[in-house]
């Protein structure tokens, strides 16, 4: 079985240039984009004429995320916000009067439909959208997948985690039974890791209460507002929540997908450079490497470091109580990955299409697989990682239930002669 897929890439350099904007410029009309995209400036100019406690006097609505424009980039290249876990009849009730009060401000309405506008170029400025099969990594003999020779596998692994909502449990359980999957797979002498992501997708039409403005089951047709389906586009979300070395962090994040991989070649001399800084000053890095407190705990030294291979294997599992559906995990087999193709951009690997480049899935996956890929290998010169994405399956039922999974980094240490990866 193949799907299709829309995959985000980074324009070439050329491409950029033919485009007719330098970096500088092309910087300075997302500033005015993501100005013209900002919803809170429009509810704050609107305020006076809505009913008190509609609109706080920061331009937000109370108890309703709305994602934020400023161009603030995680790893993955996708604008994040703080945000809370919220109640979803609470969010619908407040946005339901919202736009009734807004339905009867013909300025607002246009400047909704401007902010949309705008938002929907940023959301596409400096992508090159591409239209490429996905094969069903299923078909394939199971010795055809590996870390070594595709970069990525899928394996059944059971977890004892009973409440995936329980950050304690997630650490005491789920950290030592992945990182043991990890040390089996990879024959690590020594394995860490001290964060994890959770990811929940609020899709148009499906899932949370803005969501469902744009027509889903919560909105129907029937909605004969002009401002729902304005408010849907500019507050449609991707809830992440993820712990790195501290206390969860909360932030919402805009479906966005790029082709990338989370490391560039010089992660393994950075995180070393790093560690070593931790014992000589006690500070270390900026908290962006991951691994650095895991590592000192553990009494993981420079010196081994500089002696082991380093490996990041990162992990992907489903949480759904269903087979996932919805915007599955989307691998690209590494010995498809020309170096050519890859940009370094904020310690990440972003990618520029290639037509050389073989994407696969795992329809389907369930909480009781794990995906894994080799994020990063210092053995690797150049390094040529199997990139990875989220992808909209054209395939997927109307309904389906949105994507939640948990994603978790390990970093091993191998012997410098080791084949077995």
């Amino acid at each position: 079985m193949t799907t299709t897929g829309v995959f985000q890439y980074s324009h070439s350099a050329a491409e950029t240039e033919e485009g007719g904007l330098n970096s500088e410029e092309k910087a300075a009309e997302k500033k005015r984009l993501a100005s013209a995209a900002r919803l809170e400036s429009i509810l704050l100019k609107w305020r006076d004429r809505l009913s008190p406690g509609l609109v706080d006097d920061s331009g937000q609505i109370p108890g309703v995320v709305i994602p934020e424009t400023a161009l603030v980039e995680d790893y993955a290249g996708a604008r994040i916000v703080k945000t809370a876990h919220l109640d979803k009849t609470v969010q619908e009730e407040r946005i339901r009067r919202l736009a009734g009060e807004l339905d009867q401000l013909p300025e607002a309405i246009s400047e909704l439909c401007r902010a949309v506008e705008a938002k929907e170029v940023l959301d596409t400025i400096g992508q090159n959208q591409v239209s490429l099969p996905v094969r069903n990594a299923r078909d394939l003999r199971p010795e055809e997948l590996s870390l070594r020779t595709s970069g990525f596998l899928l394996k059944e692994h059971r977890s004892q985690v009973t409440d995936w909502n329980d950050e304690a449990q997630i650490v005491s359980t789920y950290y030592p039974e992945i990182m043991g999957l990890v040390k089996e797979l990879t024959g690590a002498t020594h394995v860490v890791s001290d964060n994890h992501i959770i990811r929940e997708s609020e899709s148009a039409g499906v899932g949370g209460a803005a969501a469902g403005l744009g027509g889903g089951a919560a909105f129907s047709s029937a909605d004969s507002s002009a401002a729902l389906p304005l408010l849907a586009q500019l507050l449609t979300h991707f809830r992440v929540t993820s712990r790195r070395s501290g206390p969860n962090m909360t932030v919402a994040r805009q479906n966005a997908f790029a082709a990338h991989n989370d490391f560039t070649d010089g992660y393994g001399e950075q995180i070393i450079e790093s560690l070593s800084r931790k014992g000589n000053d006690g500070k270390g890095g900026d908290g962006a490497l991951f691994f650095e407190e895991a590592l000192s705990e553990a009494g993981l030294t420079e010196d081994l470091l500089r002696s082991s291979r380093i490996v990041v294997v990162n992990t992907w599992r489903a949480l759904n109580s269903e087979p996932l559906q919805r915007l599955p995990l989307a691998l690209c087999d590494q010995r498809s990955v020309p170096r050519s193709c890859l940009r370094a951009a904020g310690g990440i690997f972003l990618a520029e299409a290639d037509p050389r480049h073989e994407w696969y899935f795992f329809p389907g996956t369930h909480k009781d697989e794990v995906i894994l890929w080799k994020g990063y290998d210092s053995a690797d010169d150049p390094l040529r990682p199997p990139l990875h994405t989220g992808f909209d399956d054209p395939n997927t039922l109307p309904g389906a239930a949105e994507r939640r999974n948990i994603e978790i980094r390990v970093l091993c240490l191998l012997p410098q002669a080791s084949s077995k990866i």
